[in-house]
């Protein structure tokens, strides 16, 4: 759960698309008294969703905490919202999970992995295009296992 939640709060905190992709309405809709014609676009704002503090406290502080309720358990709601909405919604989204989840489970059992503190990391400095890129910045790693045990496996 542990790995599961630095991923989806790593998803939500810096969303690879800050406003989503447009979508095209094909009928009427009525949302909270409100009416989204046919043929509206409809754009699924990521990054006021990550941000929305009633959903996530504290949203600009990375807590992968807050994907844990109070039994313990991932929180099933909000998941993967970073993958789109809808009938539009990325088909690649549980080949990405997968990889990005075994990959981080990897990099976090083979080092551990700390901020340079002559280097501080600008947590705000990221691209403002369509697909998010955050500024470079270096990060240190210490190793976990002996090299030589990793090769063997």
């Amino acid at each position: 759960p542990q790995v599961t939640v630095f991923m989806l709060e790593s998803l939500r905190w810096r969303p690879v698309t800050l406003g989503g992709f447009a979508h095209r309405v094909t009928k009427d809709i009525i949302w909270n008294n409100y009416l989204v014609p046919a043929g509206a676009t409809v754009i699924g704002n990521h990054w006021a969703i990550a941000n929305d503090p009633e959903a996530f406290p504290e949203p600009h502080r990375f807590n992968p905490q807050c994907w844990i309720d109070d039994a313990g358990r991932v929180h099933s709601d909000l998941r993967f919202f970073t993958f789109g909405f809808g009938r539009r919604v990325c088909p690649g989204q549980h080949v990405a999970n997968r990889s990005v989840f075994i990959t981080t489970a990897l990099v976090l059992w083979a080092f551990r992995l700390s901020e340079n503190p002559a280097a501080k990391i600008d947590t705000l400095a990221f691209s403002d295009t369509t697909t998010v890129h955050a500024a470079p910045f270096e990060v240190c790693f210490a190793k976990r296992i002996d090299e030589n045990v990793v090769r063997e496996l």
